[in-house]
């Protein structure tokens, strides 16, 4: 109708006016789209992510630590994130550090800590390992093991973890019931760390 002899008329403007305004707005709209999603492609952490991953595989601790606490450092609003940094944390050995680093995710996403399986047994094994001497450090990582072993009886890292959470605790029966059910489970490539344990559960 724009260009038809019955379209002639003072409305003939208006009409072209708001067709141009129309057309402008649907490209600025694709532009500005195009742009935002470039952005944020250069913002998401997939790059490092694969250098870690990388790291994990092929380098030192020390590099692990360097990349996932600059992916930390980038991204604190990133729940999963920061649970990988508290995981290179516990590969270094970082026990102390770890579990503040696991206690302030936990504080600040509930919901995802609670959706993952082996949160409570990551921090335990942090306590004991970073605490061996701490009564109440001892306690907790015990309350958190049996919380993660309620959901999943059978699991042969989490059954080594209570194993060690009993033997600093003074159980040592009970600890080597918890280890011999959790070398029952593992695959025998995986038992290097159960016999060491076991080794001194016996002493």
């Amino acid at each position: 109708r724009l260009y038809s002899p019955a379209a002639a008329g003072p409305g003939l403007l208006i009409r072209v006016g708001l067709a141009a305004i129309a057309l402008v707005s649907v490209f600025m709209t694709v532009v500005i789209v195009g742009h935002r999603s470039l952005a944020l492609d250069e913002n998401l952490p997939d790059k490092e992510l694969r250098a870690l991953q990388y790291a994990m595989a092929e380098e030192g601790v020390g590099k692990q630590l360097e990349i996932s606490t600059r992916l930390a450092d980038t991204y604190p609003e990133h729940a999963w994130i920061q649970v990988i940094h508290g995981t290179v944390l516990m590969r270094s050995e970082r026990w102390s550090e770890a579990v503040g680093h696991l206690r302030q995710v936990e504080e600040d996403w509930p919901e995802y800590v609670a959706a993952e399986p082996f949160f409570d047994n990551d921090i335990a094994w942090a306590l004991f390992r970073g605490h061996p001497d701490d009564k109440a450090s001892i306690s907790e990582g015990l309350e958190r093991v049996r919380r993660n072993l309620a959901t999943d009886r059978s699991n042969h890292a989490m059954q080594n973890t209570l194993a060690l959470g009993l033997y600093l605790d003074g159980q040592y029966r009970q600890a080597e019931r918890a280890l011999s059910a959790a070398m029952t489970a593992a695959a025998e490539e995986e038992r290097g760390s159960d016999v060491y344990l076991d080794v001194l559960i016996q002493l």
